[in-house]
């Protein structure tokens, strides 16, 4: 018998453990399943974003970043971070990666035209107006000497005395900046509208309504304009060009809106602790008090309202930090869910324009990811629009020239969720699988001295599920009913109206290059696509329009030409151009909100969040704060227009009208020039 001391024995398992355990623990293990007691959960579908570089994350700020690294690295950002979502596949295919693509054909409404562009604009002309706004409330019997623009509109809920909040920028002599809010009411003028079909949520106009905004109506304060007091921001670092800002105090550039958990936030443009300019949130039951007590008292839901992620003014970060531009502007939020926020940067790269847009998932404090742009959606802007040119110093040069021929995209106002289909549907169940995301985007065209000639109105649309991914973009620029584009003749911009199309070419040239009306009288000499000085007479019995500040109204641009469309079409019988001349220098669109939604919806209502998301289930009442960014179809926005950045009006539009007639992502449908 072989005898072993207690150690020997003890010693060959030992070591054959260590063999099979090491075995376990390497890379080969895969290979060797027989050794493998547990098979590793299979890695969520997506891309892992490497997390090594995101010491610089707060890198510039003075405030305690403790926990942010350690915060974004338990989350593991994923490019796709929902579960079953396969990083190949396009959200508007409906077949699998490998194979040809086809449209999905829920978003097949996206892409149906059933306007023609104007030859010579390529416009598409709708057929609402743009309305008067006016921050005297009736309670005020003086005039405004103040004058207003940029307007940006929040509808409130439905249960508010008010229909919505108004911001806009006072207009001042530059050395300072600053911004009134108010509640307010839209009004129809109910002598030419019959009030079973008038808009919903808008009131009659009274007499002093009319006198004040026109006979078209439009937004009128209701309580008296404030201050927004928001408090003063430091500026890290404004040199060369950029100098001259550091000394000028205030905020610019307001927007708000509503987030995904029910909050009413503003961001703004102020100085950055990180660059020059930058964009800071913050919560506006800070700024307007009596909104707190308002959004506590659903009828349905009584609460002390959401939490606020924004209780103080609160910087938002572009990351990584060499991504960030000296002056950063437009940014929106966009909420796929009520328990996360995403910030949409840019439509195209700047740095990289040949790379796509960018946009981060919000993790708190104003701190933000990297770009979470997948890297198979296709690029929604043709090259010749974002880089210099079409050759090899086009291709391989992120820098731009000043005045680029095609024009410059940049975003505009803050975004919206849509459902595909009808309120009125009853198998219409919200989801994210019917629902887009879409914000308006401006394509802005300068004149030989390097100012604004026009803003073309784009509508952008993305999904509403991961990795929302870009579906399309307009196919052809918007304009409303009253409005004109910069850089072409008169006669040009209302060559699609019907009375328009039988002019000779001698009128046409008296109409355009003389600055003549069709009868021969001569009304002033004015440059191709500009503005007189004064006021501008219309021929035809329309209204006037002055370019000089209003004193009832405080708008630079108030007596807006009314197109009634009887009228129109009887002065076009004996005047073909129907008195319409250039309606304003430019003009360009800094808000979009749904319109407000009151008792009317009770009992038709389906929330797209929450439970009831997935069961289909129709809740009793009006939008809760939740659902404030959320809409169908068939329901109607409000746009906000700034006028010659020295007015401002509204427009009330169906939002399928706006959002139809794209040109899909990396589509191409036909070879008309953008």
């Amino acid at each position: 018998m072989i005898y072993l001391p207690s150690l020997r024995r003890i010693l060959p398992p030992f070591v054959l453990m260590l063999i099979i355990l090491a075995i376990y623990r390497s890379r080969i293990r895969s290979s060797i399943p027989a050794f493998v007691l547990h098979q590793p959960a299979p890695p969520q579908e997506g891309t892992r974003i490497d997390t090594s570089d995101f010491g610089t994350l707060a890198k510039g700020s003075r405030n305690d970043t403790s926990g942010i690294r350690n915060l974004i690295e338990r989350e593991q950002y994923l490019l796709h971070p929902s579960s079953g979502t396969n990083v190949e596949k396009d959200p508007l295919s409906s077949s699998s990666p490998n194979s040809s693509q086809s449209l999905d054909p829920i978003f097949d409404v996206l892409f149906r035209c059933s306007r023609k562009p104007n030859k010579f604009t390529n416009h598409v002309r709708l057929p609402n107006i743009i309305r008067n706004i006016s921050f005297v409330p009736p309670t005020i019997s003086k005039p405004e000497a103040r004058s207003f623009w940029n307007p940006t509109i929040l509808p409130l809920p439905y249960w508010s005395p008010s229909r919505y909040l108004l911001v806009a920028r006072v207009l001042t002599n530059g050395i300072y900046q600053q911004n009134v809010i108010c509640e307010a009411n839209t009004c129809y003028n109910s002598n030419v509208t019959d009030p079973k079909s008038s808009p919903s949520g808008d009131l009659p106009c009274t007499d002093h309504d009319l006198k004040v905004l026109g006979p078209a109506g439009g937004l009128r304060c209701v309580t008296e304009p404030m201050y927004l007091m928001v408090p003063s921001t430091p500026s890290k670092l404004c040199e060369g060009k950029s100098a001259i800002y550091i000394d000028i105090p205030g905020f610019h550039d307001p927007r708000i809106f509503w987030s995904g958990r029910g909050e009413p936030l503003m961001m703004v443009n102020a100085h950055s602790r990180y660059a020059c300019f930058g964009l800071w949130s913050i919560d506006l039951r800070s700024l307007h008090t009596n909104l707190s007590s308002l959004l506590g008292n659903s009828p349905l839901f009584p609460s002390l309202g959401p939490i606020s992620s924004y209780p103080h003014l609160t910087e938002l970060t572009r990351n990584p930090p060499e991504t960030r531009s000296a002056i950063e502007k437009n940014w929106f939020f966009f909420y796929p869910s009520t328990g996360e926020s995403f910030l949409h940067h840019d439509i195209y790269d700047p740095l990289r324009p040949d790379s796509g847009r960018t946009f981060s998932k919000v993790v708190g404090g104003g701190f933000t990811t990297p770009n979470l742009t997948s890297l198979h959606e296709s690029p929604c802007l043709p090259a010749g629009d974002t880089q210099r040119g079409r050759g090899e110093e086009g291709r391989n040069s992120a820098k731009r020239e000043f005045f680029p021929k095609n024009g410059h995209w940049h975003q505009a106002t803050p975004s919206l969720r849509m459902s595909l289909c009808s309120r009125a549907d009853p198998f219409c169940v919200p989801s994210p699988e019917n629902s887009v995301f879409f914000a308006i985007v401006h394509k802005k065209h300068f004149n030989l001295l390097g100012l604004p000639e026009r803003y073309e109105r784009y509508v952008m649309v993305w999904s509403a599920q991961a990795p929302y991914g870009m579906i399309g973009i307009s196919k052809f620029p918007t304009l409303l009913a009253n409005e004109t584009a910069g850089g072409w003749w008169a006669w040009q911009n209302w060559w699609d109206e019907d009375g328009n199309r039988n002019v000779t070419e001698r009128e046409r040239r008296k109409a355009g290059m003389g600055g003549f009306d069709i009868l021969g009288e001569e009304d002033g000499k004015e440059e191709r696509g500009g503005k007189k000085e004064g006021m501008r007479k219309r021929q035809g019995g329309n209204e006037t329009l002055s370019t000089q500040p209003n004193k009832e109204t405080g708008s630079a641009a108030t007596n807006l030409t009314v197109l009634a469309e009887e009228r129109d079409r009887m002065e076009m019988m004996g005047n073909p151009w129907g008195g319409k001349d250039m309606w304003a220098g430019f003009t360009y669109t800094v808000s979009l909100s749904w319109a407000w939604r009151g008792q009317e919806w009770r009992g038709r209502y389906t929330s797209p969040l929450g439970e009831s998301e997935s069961k289909g289930e129709r809740v009793k009442g009006g939008p809760e704060l939740v659902d404030m960014g959320w809409g169908y179809w068939d329901d109607d926005v409000l746009l906000g227009i700034g006028i010659d950045d020295e007015g401002m009006g509204v427009a009330r539009v169906r939002a399928g009208d706006l959002v139809g007639c794209l040109r899909g992502c990396g589509w191409i449908d036909d070879e008309r020039p953008w």
